[in-house]
């Protein structure tokens, strides 16, 4: 009854009435002091280490694609340097050659003709049209396989060979392959010819025809080495072998060749030999569980690269053992095998300019 009076009194002399004020509803909007902040959850370092390494092994994959790459290549120019042609191949020169040719046409000089056709293929060939450079080089055999030359004839097979496998047309670079075996047999260069079929056994495994590759190894290029005493070439033998069994996870089989070529490589004096046993057991013993062995194969091979400074070789080394320490959950030491990659590969694309 009071409260009414007050307010009815309140309006009698003009003045608004005072409304109550909800105290717990201010406590609840009005913030005293500064806010709050929100932090971040902790960073899991172990994760973030995980998360690298997965995105640098995918990376890897595209680099050592580059790299097997950049190695053919300087194979290429160091053949097409071998190559005897009409004049110095380069852009200054190249011009001319049109108008001679057509002057050894009419006089049917087919030995100028062949030269000339070897000069388009290694210009072209070094300025990377496969193309035009497979195109003046079949020319130039045709010339070479009718006049019976048969040292013509294996040198522009090796370089169609070699053009062929860098652009990945392994039918044709085994066609080719296969008339610089015919060559060499002609010259009773036997070694020269087992050689390749190794080869032509490495592109078939490329091609996945195993059974095809492992015909050329052990029906083809073994024979040869052994009807003529070459260890050197059984060895390598062992190893495409063993490297053919361990792609198709016959492991034992790949382990036993791994561990004849590692011992022919010790008899030779081989390092690279070595190395390269000494890497595919690792990978062998990887893959059955036994990683600690496989790891110091690694370690051996790496030291004998280190000591000998084969930068090809350490590179391949710690690319394979930062897939390994992946696998294996140590995500520090791939990272720091991978580090040693990124060196390792960046000193030798620096020495070896294209």
């Amino acid at each position: 009854m009071m409260k009414k009076i007050l307010c009815i009194a309140a309006l009698a002399v003009g003045l608004q009435p005072v409304l109550a004020i909800d105290t717990a509803a201010l406590k609840k909007t009005v913030l005293i002091g500064p806010p709050e902040l929100v932090l971040p959850p902790p960073v899991d370092s172990a994760l973030l280490k995980k998360l690298l390494v997965t995105e640098r092994l995918k990376k890897k994959v595209s680099e050592e694609a580059d790299f097997k790459n950049r190695q053919n290549l300087l194979l290429l120019n160091s053949l097409l340097i071998q190559t005897e042609t009409a004049v110095e191949p380069d852009a200054s020169l190249i011009g001319t050659l049109e108008q001679a040719l057509t002057e050894y046409i009419r006089t049917r000089d087919v030995k100028s003709q062949a030269l000339v056709y070897n000069t388009y293929g290694v210009y072209y060939g070094r300025y990377g049209q496969p193309e035009k450079a497979t195109y003046y080089f079949n020319e130039a055999l045709k010339i070479k396989e009718s006049l019976k030359d048969n040292a013509g004839v294996a040198k522009i097979a090796e370089n169609l060979t070699a053009i062929y496998k860098i652009n990945g047309q392994y039918d044709l670079a085994i066609k080719c392959a296969e008339y610089f075996v015919a060559a060499n047999m002609a010259q009773k260069k036997t070694a020269l010819a087992a050689k390749t079929y190794l080869d032509i056994a490495s592109m078939k495994f490329k091609q996945n025809k195993f059974k095809e590759s492992e015909y050329y190894i052990l029906k083809k290029a073994f024979p040869l080495f052994q009807r003529t005493g070459n260890k050197q070439g059984r060895m390598n033998c062992f190893q495409s072998l063993a490297d053919l069994y361990f792609h198709q996870q016959r492991y034992s089989e790949a382990k036993w060749f791994y561990i004849q070529s590692q011992i022919m490589a010790t008899k030779l004096f081989d390092n690279q030999a070595m190395i390269s046993s000494l890497t595919g057991l690792g990978k062998v013993k990887n893959a059955l569980g036994e990683h600690a062995d496989a790891l110091e194969n690694y370690r051996q091979a790496e030291r004998l690269a280190l000591r000998n400074n084969y930068l090809v070789k350490l590179v391949e080394i710690n690319a394979d053992l930062g897939e390994m320490y992946s696998r294996l959950g140590d995500y520090p030491a791939a990272g720091a095998a991978l580090d040693q990659y990124n060196r390792f590969r960046e000193n030798w694309i620096k020495t070896n300019k294209l």
